[in-house]
């Protein structure tokens, strides 16, 4: 993340760096944000997404903006809402109508099925609850991993998947998945570590005490869904072929 004071700063932090999303004020100290976006457009050098947030009211600025706009005072659900909407998967499938159905939603995906969020970071719980919510999902949370064993072991392992951070208060995701192992093995109940550790020594650690398989943080929705049409959907289609 980078910050800049005005126009001629964005303009120079954007032609020199690639960024994902830019925050746009309005009404910059040198120039309002249709001229600097005019700019960036010539310099090709405007990223992929864009969001405008303003004091104006909608109708003062909507006809000379086409990108979305948030309204201050800003809230902690609209910064979050930005990360979450509109991926690059999500916009790649508008553009190619022939697979935005399988992009979108995947396969054998009627039905509800119960996932487990552990997960002791509010704004983490909100990001992963909104990219759960796209589907026919029941969603429960548990904010360390002791709360995860109580609630598991309350319904006797009758979730579809849980998704269990590794570093929490209390009791962490890695003696939490211990514990469990000792009653539900991996096919009674899937285990998904999230992590912002990614590397394969750390992960193969996470597997060597039975978790199924690990997700990245920051939470990317094509990762996600990949876990999700492993382990729930397309798990549900192959048994709903052997019956």
């Amino acid at each position: 993340m980078s910050r800049a004071q005005n126009g001629r700063q964005a303009e120079a932090a954007l032609s020199e760096n690639t960024f994902d999303i830019l925050l746009l004020d309005w009404i910059l100290p040198d120039c309002e944000a249709n001229e600097l976006l005019e700019r960036l457009e010539t310099l090709a050098v405007l990223p992929a997404k864009v969001v405008i947030y303003t004091a104006h009211t909608e109708q003062s600025i909507a006809t000379k903006v086409n990108y979305p706009i948030l309204y201050k005072p800003l809230l902690k659900k609209d910064l979050i809402s930005i990360f979450v909407k509109d991926t690059p998967s999500q916009t790649a499938a508008k553009n190619n109508p022939e697979q935005s159905d399988e992009a979108e939603e995947p396969a054998c995906a009627a039905g509800e099925f119960r996932v487990l969020l552990v997960e002791d970071n509010e704004i983490n719980r909100i990001v992963a609850t909104k990219l759960l919510d796209r589907f026919n999902l029941e969603v429960e949370i548990a904010e360390n991993g002791q709360q995860a064993i109580e609630a598991i072991k309350a319904c006797d392992g009758a979730f579809d998947l849980v998704l269990m951070d590794i570093q929490m208060p209390v009791m962490d995701g890695m003696e939490a998945t211990r514990i469990l192992r000792e009653t539900y093995d991996k096919e009674r109940l899937t285990i998904i570590a999230l992590t912002a550790n990614v590397m394969q020594s750390e992960v193969d650690k996470y597997l060597s005490i039975g978790m199924n398989a690990h997700l990245g943080k920051p939470f990317k929705t094509d990762e996600l869904d990949k876990v999700l049409e492993k382990y729930i959907f397309k798990r549900e289609c192959l048994a709903s072929k052997a019956e």
